[in-house]
Parts: structure tokens; sequence; C-alpha cells
């Protein structure tokens, strides 16, 4: 649709008739002969060039009409005729088309700035200059209901023929997504759109990574220790901004260097505990790598899952396990005491030693474990009351035995053997 215009005449008045300037007020527009017929609300006001507001012989009255272009039909081409007084001229003015201000839809994502160019076009082809709705000048920097607008550059009415065009960095307010918009009129140096353009922005969702803090640090426990559960390990869990706080939030393991080390591989749940269980006999130490992830997705280039990775380290410290003694059988003359018996101490084992998952390696490489005799009793069963041991050597195992009298039959003895330790202490066997 073209805009509206305004439209100046003059009239010059031959005869001495003074008359008050409202009594013209009949005059309208009349369109040219064979112009389209189109209907056009007209506002009509004169002004004199004398002080005493009344219309005498020899003035010229000026007069403006406001017509409103409500059909689409240009107003170019005007005249005017007076049919009320035939002694009156009136003279065409100039014609001045208000100019126009078009909308315009503009999308960009979160926390990304966008340039958006605003533009306009005078019927005219007079210059046009940009301002803000309500009259005003855009400044260096023009806030919007959910950003800021910087600076706009100088109008353009010259690359494209007829359109004058303007451009302004806008940027959304941190973390807001939804929508947003600005208006603005065009002003020609006499007349301002009648219209405002709206610029009506939509600012994607971007989703923002998780983020945490590692409270607890590297972890460190005995062999065999069991279950291990570590409370807050995670602490300060976050999904992202205000906007984000209905995600959720979950920790990815996505590196372990010595998993063999668990029997339960280590975790991390959503309130950040940390849970694990070393391996039976097993020792040493893993490096975990984790991050976490929350399910805001990644689209328009949005990011789930927090950077860099994280680690820390596991260690479970070798335990000296218990060695094993080796049974053995012996046998002997009734009433007569033995002297010189040995447990056989070269038969004893020790788990320690065959333990391939030691990270030891200063106690497992070369280690050669070497036993003795911690102790030697007869066994509690009735048929061996009476019998005595004695001279037990705990280096080689020699001891001496010495049976009830008169007893025959079979004796039990317990032994324990301890080991070199590996680690130290040294620890027991079971008799």
């Amino acid at each position: 649709m073209n805009a509206p215009a305004s439209a100046s005449a003059s009239e010059a008045l031959p005869e001495p008739v003074p008359a008050p300037l409202n009594s013209l007020a009949s005059v309208v527009p009349l369109l040219p002969v064979g112009a389209v017929t189109a209907t056009m609300a007209a506002a009509l006001t004169a002004t004199a060039n004398n002080v005493d507001g009344k219309a005498d012989p020899g003035d010229t009255i000026n007069y403006t009409v406001q017509l409103g272009n409500t059909t689409g039909t240009d107003a170019t081409g005007l005249t005017f005729s007076d049919t009320i007084d035939s002694h009156t001229t009136l003279i065409n003015g100039s014609l001045n088309s208000t100019p126009v201000a078009f909308d315009k839809s503009v999308t960009t994502n979160e926390d990304t700035a966008v340039s958006i160019t605003i533009s306009g076009q005078d019927p005219d082809g007079s210059n046009l200059t940009f301002r803000k709705a309500d009259h005003s000048a855009f400044g260096a920097s023009t806030a919007t209901t959910h950003g800021t607008l910087g600076t706009f550059s100088a109008p353009d009415c010259t690359t494209v023929p007829g359109i004058c065009t303007t451009t302004a960095q806008y940027t959304p307010s941190a973390d807001y997504n939804g929508p947003d918009s600005f208006t603005f009129e065009t002003f020609d140096g006499t007349a301002k759109s009648n219209e405002v353009g709206t610029v009506s922005i939509t600012v994607n969702a971007v989703n923002d990574p998780p983020t945490f803090t590692q409270s607890g640090g590297n972890q460190t426990v005995s062999e065999d220790a069991g279950t291990q559960s570590v409370s807050g390990f995670i602490t300060a869990i976050s999904p992202g901004p205000a906007n984000e706080s209905s995600q959720t939030v979950s920790f990815i393991i996505v590196g372990n260097s010595n998993s063999s080390l668990f029997s339960t591989q280590p975790a991390i749940d959503s309130t950040g505990k940390l849970t694990y269980t070393s391996g039976t006999d097993k020792n040493g130490t893993a490096t975990i790598t984790y991050h976490a992830q929350d399910n805001g997705g990644t689209a328009n280039g949005g990011s789930d899952t927090s950077s860099p990775d994280k680690t820390f380290t596991i260690t479970v410290n070798a335990v000296n396990d218990a060695p094993t003694a080796a049974d053995t059988a012996f046998t002997a003359q009734a009433n007569m005491k033995i002297t010189g018996m040995s447990v056989p101490l070269a038969s004893a084992t020790d788990p320690d030693k065959t333990n391939g998952d030691l990270a030891y390696t200063s106690f497992d490489d070369g280690y050669t474990p070497t036993f003795t005799v911690n102790n030697i009793t007869v066994g509690g069963s009735s048929p061996c009351t009476g019998a005595t041991i004695s001279n037990i050597n705990t280096s080689t195992g020699t001891f001496d035995f010495d049976p009830a009298p008169g007893f025959t039959g079979q004796c039990t003895l317990n032994y324990t053997v301890n080991d070199s330790g590996n680690p130290a202490p040294a620890k027991t066997s079971a008799a």
C-alpha cells in the first residue's frame, strides 16, 4: 500500500470581500479526469499571511490537506478546485507522501549476536532517517525487552533504488531464549511514517553444558577393603542457568586405566556419590576419567557435556595375605620318643608371590617367600592326651615328638607358619 500523503495549495483572493478562514473548509480535493476513483479521508487546515485571521484582498492563504489513503491508491497527480467561490484561484503546491517503515523477522540463537538491517521507502524518493517509535534517535546502545541494540549505521539510500536501510547488531540478554522485538519509524525530513515498523526477533534455546565441583580427592584404600561409598565426592552440580533447572545431570566414566583392579567398577551417581569395589587380593592404582552430561541435547549448537574431562586416581594398597601350610604325616612306634621330625616348610605357599596384579613391584618382582614355624601343638582329641612336643626349630621346622605312654593310633598335630611379609608385616597361616 502506498503511504498517505499531504498536499498544499495556495489561493489568491482578487476581490475585497473579507471572510473568515474557516469559511473555506468546504474546499476538497478532486481527482483528475480519467483517474481511478478513490475515497480518501481528508483533513484541511488553512493559514494566512496576515495577522487578523481574515481573508483580505490580495492575501494568499496556504492550505494543507492530509489524505488518509485507505484503498491503496496513489495520491500522486492530485489537483484541487474551488466550487464555492469562482473569484478565487487555487494553485497546486507541493505534494509529499509519507514514508513507509517495513516490518522484519529475525532469528538468532541464545547468547549469539546477530546483525539486523531495517528498511523503509519514501514514495517521493527522499532520503530517510530512522528513529525510535517515540520519535527519539537511536543511541549507541538501545535496550530492548530482552537484549540490546548497538549503534545503527548511516542510512544507505543508494544500494537498492528507492529503499533506504540501516544496520545494527542485536545482542540477546545472557542465557535468554524466546521472543523479543523493537519498533522504529522512518522520517523524510517533513513527515514520518504513519505506521511504525516492527522487528520481531526469535531467540532459539541453546543448551549450556552442566557444571560441578569435584570436592573429593584421589582415593586410597587397602586391599580387600570391600565396597567403598564416598558421598559428596561431586558437589555444586548444575545443569546450566536457571532456565535449564529442570534438566538432569549424569556422570559418565569414559576411562579406567586399570579396570582389572575392580570387581565392581567405579561409578558416580547423580547426587555425586562415588562407589567402587576392589577385586579380591587385587592391589594397584587406576586413573579414572569422567565428565558430566545433561539431557538438554545439542540442538542449535548447544552442549550437553562438561569440558574438559576430569580425572582422579584410586589406589588399592597391598595387604600381606596369610600363607598356607602343607599337611604331612608321620609314623612312630609306641612308647618311643622321636627326635628331628619336621614339618614341610618348603611346601608352604604364599598367595602374594603369585598375585600377578601386584602394582608394588618392589615386593613382587624377585620376591621369594621364606617360612618359619610359628607353633606346633598336639591336637585336643583324647587319644593324644599326654603327648609332648619339644625342641622346635622355627627356622628349619624340626621338632621332637614324645607320644603318651601306651598310646597307639592316630594323633593330630597342629602347626602354623609365618611368611616373610609381602608387604610387611608377616602373616601367620591357619593351623
